[in-house]
């Protein structure tokens, strides 16, 4: 159980606290860990878990046993130089290597036997050895052999006593055993003890170090932190033993209680957790107990602690039974002050509206509601209050200050103000008309001792201490109930004998302290004199500057040269909103409505500060800042006052480098951690996506302070300013090699030391393969050479088809012209003689010219590209079988198939087509006698069939008689490709089946 007494040194701080409404798993977290990455892990007692500064993550082990990963884990450690974390469970050890994302589990060999035990640490030697340390049992070393962890007797020599912490020195071993404190010489594999103290080894040969170990720690310095549990003991005790100078020191009067974890920070000091969390100086002096603090909303509350750690930022974490607290001692430099009761006096519902300090031991502060209260100079004892018992409005403080008679005056509501001794204590309470019944808000005093007062309504007015009456100022449109200058805020005089007045609504205004005349206007209207605001909070005179908190802004005016400065939003303040201002040395502490700041003129740097700095209450309303005389500065928020040392604020530090989290293609987790360690790229299917990246600086007590800022490049044109999001996604990614960027900047403008990268390598799709495009270039060529050597083809068919048809009607035409011309001249020689075979002639003359008026109007009409479908063709075969049949009285059918219908044939295919048919049909006409004739053209396989079919007298194939008809019809077949089946017999008739293709 925590004990939180009286110790040494006692200061409350202000606790980051997360539990299960938050996302832990259990408020019973027993082991912490920072890893190397600036992860957080978080053993709980019900599993582990994982925290990066915005979320937790339940890690759940990939085991057969689903229920090793809700085991408690009782502690931790990272082995980095195999990338390596283990995690001890009550059933034994996780060995989670996160380069290449595996876990493997390990059996503790417990005796003879293998079971549970209790496990206090856990950690890899100089030596290799990994050992696991149980304060109730033994110690255990990791055989690689067996894959489990053995008695640590396999390895070394057995210790006088049960081992239940193991420490190095040097190349040699420190045990703390059942029996007291043990060395082990590794080489000569000797142990030393106080029974056995060759080399004289001073805290072998302490008394008190003979007893019982609960725990040890050695630290750089060479001071020893020994944990002792005397036989018998209710508890046990601390000591510290300087091994270089051979001091031993007792905590036996302050109960530490049993140490859970020591560790020593990168400051040097070295933090002890027990029964109390106590902090030790370099020379192992106690300098402070963290007390808790039960009664503030930030507060340490808890009852049990389990675990203690620091993490990559120097906060530290407590693992507790009420969750986990995280605190950053060495920034906490703000502190608040809780005004506890004093006797009887009841705690007053504080909210402070002015501070004052006039003598070392007490500082003056004005409340509303409370009246003028007294503490002393740590603002933490109450040592009177004066408030009136009957005129509630006295109690309604405003505004101090102290004249030259070293009384203290407190302005007041509704005309009223306080005057009190400090040396009689003696308070009058005054009113006056002269104020007509407004609130004094604020006050100053001249040179000539005289008290200016300011109040609501825009009314100033002067109380001459020597005339001992009261003079009033005020603006033309006082009378109006609506006056020029608003409320008077706030005022300060110089040492010139000037009053600065502060209005509310009429910026800032330089009066004549003798006369009373206004001799200069600052505001937001005045173009030689511009403000960023014309309300004025606060005025501050130091020396020839002029320091103003405005409603818009900050002003800095030199009254010697008239230059002024100003700080706004666009500077970086958080609002223009400000309430308070001091000037220390180039440093300008202000205060907004709801935070506290400083911003150095040299750089112009602003720093904000906040809860992790110690400031608990961030709401700062009224004007309401003091300088103490140490030095400090107090400034009063809603409820408390906040004090802090300026010089010792430290600069701010940088956040640390951002850290690839996450990724994620699609609904597809990638494990970031082994991509990135591994090569620093990730390669990606141009068909994958979209890909989530997610990334943090994990900055934890800084995390909502972070402004992020990344690029793609190749896809980002310029820097995204993400703020607070850590997370992006991108679809469609382009293909090629691009560098992914990120980096952030804390609320101080400070940013991370380093950008980090990583490269993405997303492969090209096929169609801008080099190869693709060669393949297409390669078609492309072999399209133009193809469509080249069509034209080509089709200038050579066209050739062909007019010297076929130049040799048709050379053949066709000019024999018949010659037998025509022949006849012609037969009958003309036979005209007189032979009149008979003049008529036969000339009736050759006539069937020739016909046949060849036939022939020529075939020729045009295949080459005629209208004539190309098959329609066309087929309604001319059934004209010219009609023409051809009807006068001979031969019956016919005609029967063409639905799919011939849409073919299309070549010029050259069409006209052998139809003169085969053609023929055909002349032969039968002429010489089979037929009555009736079966015409079918059918379409199958991409052939056409043509079947003409005759019931005549047939012949025999290859007779002398079957002339040059069948012959033409033949190689006109063959011309198409195709073949020709004449099938007759005498008595028979005959059947012509011509089949050639289409394409």
């Amino acid at each position: 159980m925590l004990c939180f007494t009286a110790g040494k040194a006692q200061q409350s701080y202000v606790y980051t606290h997360y539990t299960v409404e938050d996302g832990l798993r259990n408020n019973q977290v027993i082991s912490l860990l920072s890893d190397s990455r600036g992860y957080m892990w978080l053993g709980t007692a019900n599993g582990l878990q994982r925290y990066d500064g915005v979320s937790f993550r339940f890690v759940d082990m990939p085991f057969s046993n689903p229920s090793i990963a809700r085991e408690t884990v009782q502690c931790m450690y990272e082995d980095k130089s195999r990338k390596t974390l283990w995690f001890v469970l009550h059933s034994g050890v996780v060995a989670f290597d996160y380069g290449a994302n595996k876990y493997h589990y390990y059996k503790i060999q417990h005796g003879h036997r293998e079971g549970s035990v209790q496990i206090s640490s856990i950690q890899r030697d100089k030596h290799g050895y990994l050992w696991t340390v149980s304060t109730q049992d033994n110690a255990y070393i990791f055989d690689e052999k067996k894959q489990a962890f053995v008695l640590y007797t396999r390895f070394l020599p057995e210790a006088p006593g049960k081992i239940v912490c193991v420490l190095e020195d040097g190349d040699d071993y420190l045990f703390g055993t059942t029996t007291g404190i043990c060395r082990l010489d590794y080489k000569k594999r000797t142990y030393y003890h106080k029974e056995h103290n060759p080399n004289s080894l001073p805290y072998l040969d302490v008394p008190q170090f003979n007893q019982a170990v609960n725990n040890m720690y050695l630290t750089r310095q060479g001071i020893l932190f020994v944990n002792i549990w005397p036989y018998g003991s209710a508890a046990p005790f601390l000591y510290t033993f300087d091994t270089r100078r051979n001091q031993l020191h007792e905590f036996t009067d302050f109960n530490v209680g049993g140490l859970r974890k020591t560790f020593e920070d990168s400051y040097g000091k070295t933090w002890v957790a027990g029964d109390r969390i106590c902090l030790f100086d370099s020379t192992g002096q106690l300098q402070e107990e963290i007390v808790q603090d039960r009664s503030t909303r930030f507060g340490l509350d808890c009852s049990q602690l389990y675990a203690i750690t620091p993490d990559n930022m120097h906060n530290i974490w407590l693992g507790t039974n009420n969750g986990v607290f995280i605190f950053n001692k060495e920034k906490q430099k703000f502190h608040t002050a809780h005004f506890p009761p004093i006797d009887n006096f009841v705690r007053p519902n504080f909210e402070p509206t002015d501070i004052l300090q006039t003598s070392p031991d007490k500082v003056y502060v004005s409340s509303w509601g409370q009246g003028l209260l007294v503490y002393d100079s740590t603002l933490t004892h109450l040592i009177k209050a004066y408030r009136h018992p009957n005129d509630a409005f006295f109690n309604l403080g405003w505004n101090l200050l102290r004249d030259r008679e070293g009384n203290i005056w407190m302005a007041a509501q509704h005309g009223r103000y306080a005057i009190l001794n400090p040396k009689t204590g003696s308070i009058k309470y005054e009113r006056s008309d002269t104020f007509d019944n407004r609130t004094i808000r604020c006050m100053t005093m001249d040179t000539a001792g005289n008290i200016w007062m300011g109040t609501q309504r825009g009314l100033v007015v002067k109380w001459d201490v020597k005339q001992r009456q009261f003079t009033r100022y005020q603006d033309s449109l006082y009378h109006t109930n609506q006056p020029l200058w608003g409320h008077i805020m706030d005022l300060e005089a110089d040492h010139l004998g000037n009053i600065y007045i502060g209005t509310g609504a009429y910026g800032l205004l330089q009066m004549d302290a003798a006369t009373g005349r206004i001799k200069k206007r600052y505001g937001k209207d005045e173009p030689e004199n511009r403000l960023p605001g014309n309300g004025i909070h606060n005025i501050q005179v130091m020396g020839d500057t002029l320091v103003l908190g405005t409603m818009e802004g900050i002003a800095l005016i030199n009254t010697r040269t008239g230059h002024i400065t100003t700080f706004t939003e666009k500077d970086g303040l958080p609002v223009n909103m400000i309430t308070n201002v001091q000037l220390i040395n180039r440093n300008l502490f202000f205060t907004t409505n709801f935070n506290l700041g400083k911003i150095n003129l040299d750089n112009r740097k602003l720093v904000n500060y906040g809860r992790k700095y110690g400031i608990v209450e961030e709401a700062f309303e009224q004007t309401a800042n003091h300088r103490l005389m140490n030095g400090r500065i107090v400034v009063g928020s809603v409820k408390s006052l906040i004090s802090f040392d300026p010089d010792q604020l430290e600069d701010p530090q940088p956040p640390p480098d951002v850290r690839i989290t996450s990724l994620q293609l699609g609904e597809r987790l990638l494990n970031a951690d082994s991509i990135l360690l591994e090569s620093d790229l990730l390669r990606l299917s141009y068909k994958e996506g979209p890909l989530t990246i997610g990334y943090n600086a994990m900055a934890y007590l800084d995390q909502d302070n972070i402004t992020y800022y990344y690029q793609l490049e190749g896809v980002d044109p310029q820097p995204v300013v993400a703020g607070t999001r850590v997370l992006v996604n991108y679809a469609n990614l382009p293909s090629g090699r691009h560098t992914f960027k990120v980096w952030c900047e804390n609320g101080e403008g400070l940013a991370s030391a380093h950008v980090t990268t990583f490269m993405l390598q997303v492969a090209s799709p096929y169609y801008r393969q080099w190869w693709f495009f060669m393949l297409i270039l390669m078609l492309i060529a072999g399209l133009a050479y193809l469509g080249y050597r069509i034209r080509i083809n089709r200038l050579i068919a066209t050739e062909q088809v007019r010297r076929r048809i130049a040799r048709d009607l050379h053949d066709d035409m000019g024999s018949t012209l010659t037998s025509i011309n022949i006849m012609t001249t037969m009958a003309k020689r036979n005209v007189r003689q032979d009149n008979q075979k003049t008529e036969d002639f000339l009736l050759k003359i006539g069937e020739s010219t016909t046949r060849m008026m036939e022939s020529m109007d075939d020729i045009v009409w295949s080459i005629n590209p209208n004539n190309d479908n098959m329609p066309i063709i087929l309604a001319r075969m059934r004209e010219f079988t009609t023409s051809m049949f009807e006068a001979r009285e031969i019956g016919f059918t005609f029967h063409a198939d639905e799919a011939v219908q849409h073919l299309k044939l070549t010029l050259e295919s069409r006209h052998d087509f139809f003169m085969i048919f053609k023929e055909a049909i002349n032969n039968i006409a002429k010489h089979a006698q037929a009555t009736h004739v079966d015409i079918i053209i059918d379409y199958k396989k991409k052939t056409l069939i043509m079947q003409v079919k005759d019931n005549g007298h047939g012949f025999k194939p290859g007779s002398n008689s079957d002339g040059d008809g069948l012959f033409n019809m033949q190689r006109r077949a063959q011309r198409m490709r195709g073949s020709l089946e004449i099938a007759s017999a005498p008595g028979s008739g005959t059947r012509i089946c011509l089949r050639f293709p289409t394409t």
